[in-house]
């Protein structure tokens, strides 16, 4: 996807960082704040060493290093553990929907 021309390089640094370390924040909520964490585990380690939760570590170790790195690593932990995947670095966040989802009604503006 071609950059955004009225960014600087520093700005799209910062933004990518940024939704690396949000991306890795929703790996864990996605992980931990979910109901049945043992069977979870268990599905997940049939996947390999993507599965086991000390994987998180690596990933957390990776964010300090670069948000490009980190990424595919995030990728294949939620892989591991049978979680949707975010959008490609750079992507376009998709347009706000105008029904909300939970209740099936109009979003007032």
């Amino acid at each position: 996807m071609p950059a955004d021309p009225d960014l600087s390089s520093d700005a799209r640094q910062l933004i990518d960082e940024a939704s690396t370390y949000a991306y890795f924040s929703l790996t864990l909520l996605d992980i931990f704040s979910t109901e049945g964490l043992e069977r979870r585990t268990q599905l997940a380690a049939e996947h390999g060493p993507d599965g086991d939760p000390e994987r998180l570590a690596d990933a957390r170790q990776e964010l300090g290093i670069s948000p490009y790195s980190a990424r595919p690593l995030i990728d294949t932990v939620r892989k591991a553990w049978s979680l949707p995947l975010g959008p490609p670095p750079g992507g376009r966040v998709p347009p706000p929907t105008r029904v909300c989802p939970r209740h099936r009604r109009p979003v007032i503006e």
